[in-house]
């Protein structure tokens, strides 16, 4: 029996119109949406994404825990991939949505190969997006390499001055993402290298956005920088 198919789709940094034309398009005709969420389909900033996309789908919330335990992930995740093959089996057209690329620390990711071990000869797709910190790049006017120059992308979250070391001696541009509670601690390392430009941005493609070009001027407090939607580009 024919089964339905499954749809990972990057739909960029949270504007509307930086969603690729395909990932509109699959939005469009999808039979039922995945939004992932921690406090509500109305509060997310992936559904405010796609709303002028949506057609008659019918929208679901993939709700995720912020906890660092294995055990927790994985009990929220079972519950989505569960969902999912529910409606892959009834020969649904199921998307999962997820902001910047769904190749990137995304949870789509563990959605996907959960999938694959609970659907035999899955079928499915992934749509990439734009990234978070291309779309602070192209918004400050900053590139993030050039020539032979290397780029590292570091995930603050277990930050850890041996390694943000380690990788300032060998990168040239560093970009920091999911910036955690500990920011004015990451901040005070920052401004003890000698780098020539720093780009700070939070709240990216919402109504609050926030761009700064000289962290060092910034206030250096949690409430500042911990934002989840807040990315840093480093260049030396």
């Amino acid at each position: 029996m024919k089964k339905g198919i499954f749809y990972g789709v990057g739909i960029g940094p949270g504007c509307p119109d930086l969603v690729t034309v395909r990932g509109s398009r699959l939005v469009s005709e999808a039979d039922v949406i995945y939004v992932p969420t921690k406090n509500g389909i109305k509060s997310s900033v992936a559904y405010k994404t796609i709303k002028p996309y949506i057609t008659d789908a019918e929208i679901k919330p993939a709700r995720f825990s912020m906890s660092y335990n294995p055990e927790i992930l994985d009990n929220y995740r079972k519950k989505i991939i569960d969902s999912i093959s529910d409606d892959i089996n009834e020969k649904k057209k199921v998307v999962f949505v997820t902001l910047g690329d769904p190749m990137l620390y995304s949870t789509y990711v563990y959605i996907l190969n959960g999938l694959k071990r609970e659907i035999k000869d899955l079928q499915f797709e992934t749509v990439p997006g734009i990234t978070s910190f291309s779309a602070l790049a192209a918004k400050s006017s900053t590139p993030l390499v050039e020539e032979n120059e290397v780029l590292t992308v570091y995930p603050a979250t277990h930050f850890s001055k041996e390694t943000f070391n380690n990788l300032y001696e060998n990168s040239d541009s560093i970009v920091l993402m999911k910036i955690p509670k500990k920011s004015s601690e990451i901040m005070e390392i920052v401004k003890d290298k000698n780098f020539s430009k720093t780009v700070h941005m939070k709240n990216i493609c919402l109504t609050e956005e926030e761009l700064h070009f000289d962290i060092e001027k910034e206030e250096l407090s949690d409430d500042n920088v911990k934002k989840y939607l807040s990315i840093i580009l480093l260049k030396k």
